[in-house]
């Protein structure tokens, strides 16, 4: 036998040895690759099958509503099966949360003093803990109520809850009296014009210090000054409880002299310093004059994606085209 048969030979031998199983471990992949089989299809058919679902009967579910509120009782809670529904009616029919019909109940009227009023007497008139505790920073920041007004201004409780508890406000003729004195007494009464004002003017109005006067200041240079006092909310760092307090001592003489933007040339960077203009928003507004040409007026603007009335309605004055 030649060398070269010899060497074939041994070499389908070795590749043998390395690539040949077992019976028992031919068996063993056999059931394997069976079992996986069987589970994958199972699982094929488990995602693949219909849901079953009971077919609901308007009709029948509409004739057990009327037959509860026939019978009254309609304060109780409603059981079918395992789950309580509370149901009540508006115009033809309606569900009402019950929770919600619970608060409602649970909200009662009466006279009182709105100053250092206890937590409980706030929750039995029909307010949250977030309410109270908003109305309580601003007495503990030295805030009274000397009229309904004052009341109202809160920006914790909404205009229909005080039109909801403005019959039983009841303020002492002794506060009001002191509130008239004070001001005759006091000649001097600090107001700041906020469109102007240094931090150092900012800083002597009452609950603002070096701080939360920097913040206003710098708030203004980004949006390139005010057009409205409403925007001191905006302020990182203003509370509610403050802005109530600080609202009788700031003015805005001049909203037109604001710094506005040039549509038509403003870049990416420029257009994203301003607070209101998101990094979404400068490359639409770009990509925008590069597809229909320069803006012809501010008013185009609402032609750019993502800029809905609030937007337009915000960020309008600080624009402009040339």
């Amino acid at each position: 036998m030649s060398k070269y048969k010899k060497r074939q030979k041994t070499f389908r031998n070795t590749w043998k040895d390395y690539f040949s199983l077992h019976h028992r471990v031919r068996r063993g992949l056999i059931v394997l690759f069976g079992l996986i089989s069987i589970e994958i299809l199972a699982l094929i058919y488990l995602h693949y099958l219909p849901a079953s679902a009971e077919k609901v009967d308007v009709e029948k579910f509409r004739k057990e509503i009327d037959e509860f509120y026939a019978s009254g009782n309609t304060d109780s809670t409603y059981e079918r099966g395992d789950d309580k529904v509370t149901y009540a009616r508006n115009s033809d029919f309606a569900v009402k949360n019950y929770q919600e019909r619970k608060i409602e109940q649970k909200r009662e009227l009466f006279s009182f003093n709105p100053n250092q009023l206890p937590d409980s007497a706030w929750k039995r008139l029909g307010f949250s803990e977030k309410q109270i505790h908003s109305i309580q920073n601003y007495e503990a920041k030295g805030g009274k109520f000397k009229t309904k007004e004052d009341v109202k201004k809160m920006y914790a409780i909404r205009p229909e809850e005080f039109n909801r508890i403005e019959p039983y406000i009841v303020i002492p003729e002794a506060a009001k009296a002191t509130h008239h004195d004070s001001a005759a007494s006091h000649k001097f009464f600090l107001v700041v014009d906020i469109g102007i004002a240094d931090s150092t003017e900012l800083e002597k109005l009452p609950m603002v210090g070096n701080y939360l006067a920097q913040k206003i200041s710098n708030y203004r240079e980004k949006l390139g000054g005010f057009y409205s006092i409403s925007q001191l909310k905006e302020v990182r760092g203003m509370h509610d409880s403050s802005l109530q307090v600080i609202m009788p001592h700031v003015i805005l003489r001049d909203s037109s002299n604001l710094r506005r933007i040039n549509l038509n040339t403003a870049d990416y960077s420029e257009l994203n310093r301003h607070p209101y203009i998101d990094n979404a928003v400068a490359n639409l507004i770009i990509n925008y004059r590069k597809q229909h040409g320069s803006f012809r007026e501010v008013d185009d603007l609402r032609k750019v994606a993502l800029v809905d009335a609030e937007l337009y309605r915000k960020i309008a004055p600080y624009l402009k085209v040339e």
